[in-house]
């Protein structure tokens, strides 16, 4: 299970993708980082899947918001 201060690295490193990712809206992050919380609510998130819930969070948050979304192999 994550705990906060794991949760609060996972949320900065997802900031500096979704800044370093041109287009993106700032809508996205906010839509990201409520699908991480989601998920960690729900699942018990081990670390070493903490990246790829982030990332796919990401994409699944610019399907949303973003007119155009990064692909998936662009993020990994």
């Amino acid at each position: 299970m994550l705990n906060i201060i794991d949760r609060a690295h996972l949320i900065d490193w997802i900031a500096k993708v979704h800044n370093a990712i041109e287009g993106l809206r700032q809508e996205t992050l906010h839509i990201a980082v409520s699908i991480i919380d989601h998920v960690i609510n729900k699942d018990d998130v081990t670390y070493p899947h903490v990246m790829c819930l982030g990332l796919t969070s990401l994409l699944i948050a610019s399907k949303f918001e973003d007119i155009d979304q990064p692909s998936a192999e662009f993020l990994c």
